[in-house]
């Protein structure tokens, strides 16, 4: 595969309103800073037109390609498409809501000139985030730093450039379910950070609702740490050692003192305790064994459905049967 010197890799679902102005934009940032680029919109499960304004745009300008995905697999799985199939010498990913300035792009591509294998961001600030959507984040990053070794700012997000060897690292991870700000801090390398304010969203609406960020962050710490296995161990210790100090109690009062311990309503609630202690536990254990059962069933992480001007890639275990390729669009 000849390498291009930049590929922008932009997932989106349901965003035809966005396509034009933000390929006006990337070409814009691009072209002054590059000899060569491509720009992988990838997508799945749109309803709205997204496809046929990714081709209007394509008609126009043949660096704008297409990754059209069996169905919606996920932002995290539209990601690792545009990678399989980047040719790019450095690799931009970046949603397509307009909220990733493209105007940032010359900053990341020059960082990685002067060396950087990789350039994550920073969002300092979001126009029409709620605050408790900004109290989600904040906390979520902290507790991540917590109990997976690894530092994540307040703030990070899949808007990134990583240079090819950074990329192929990537690819080379078996894992299917993937969370990338995680794994790209995994995988060191040179790292630098830029930070900059994300614009409103230009034309429809986020596709993060609470219960998908929920499970957003529960993936991610699944992940990336065995912590909260441990965290369930240390409470059974620490309430077996108070049962036993309780016990030990009772029988001196009884033996001892001629006295009787509280009565049932302390005795209910102690059993109540334990039973959501329990129940708690079962839930921790049952996540881990739910990611090793999926990850253990060895499916693709994503089917292509079509593509337009982009070549054969090296696909993740997928049967030549699934992959149903699509001529280069006139």
């Amino acid at each position: 595969m000849a390498l291009t010197d930049i590929s922008v890799i932009v997932p989106v679902l349901d965003e035809a309103p966005n396509i034009a102005p933000l390929s006006g934009q990337l070409r814009d940032a691009l072209e002054p800073v590059c000899e060569s680029y491509e720009i992988i919109f990838v997508a799945g499960g749109s309803t709205d037109g997204t496809e046929e304004r990714v081709l209007e745009e394509r008609v126009a300008d043949s660096r704008i390609k297409l990754l059209w995905l069996s169905r919606n697999f996920g932002h995290q799985a539209a990601i690792t498409a545009g990678m399989d199939f980047a040719s790019g010498r450095a690799v931009i990913t970046m949603d397509g809501d307009l909220q990733h300035p493209p105007a940032l792009l010359p900053e990341l591509i020059e960082l990685w000139r002067k060396g950087y294998q990789v350039v994550t961001t920073r969002r300092v600030s979001t126009a029409q985030a709620g605050a408790l959507r900004r109290l989600f984040s904040t906390w979520f990053y902290k507790l991540f730093d917590a109990v997976s070794g690894l530092k994540l700012e307040d703030g990070s997000a899949d808007f990134r450039l990583l240079d090819r060897s950074a990329v192929d690292a990537l690819k080379g991870f078996p894992e299917r379910a993937r969370f990338f700000r995680g794994l790209v801090q995994w995988i060191g390398f040179e790292q630098t950070s830029v930070s900059y304010t994300a614009d409103p969203r230009l034309a429809g609406s986020s596709k993060y609702s609470a219960g998908k960020l929920i499970k957003f962050g529960l993936l991610a710490t699944l992940s990336f740490s065995a912590t909260p296995l441990y965290l369930v161990a240390v409470a059974g210790f620490l309430i077996a050692g108070l049962s036993f100090l309780y016990g030990t109690y009772a029988v001196v009062a009884k033996f001892v003192m001629d006295a009787n311990p509280a009565g049932w309503a302390s005795l209910l609630a102690v059993l109540a305790f334990l039973g959501g202690v329990q129940l708690i536990s079962l839930g921790v254990v049952g996540a881990y064994i739910a990611r090793i059962y999926e990850e253990t069933k060895g499916r693709p992480p994503y089917l292509v459905n079509k593509q337009y001007g982009l070549p054969e890639a090296s696909l993740p275990d997928v049967p030549a049967s699934l992959q149903r390729e699509q001529l280069e669009h006139p």
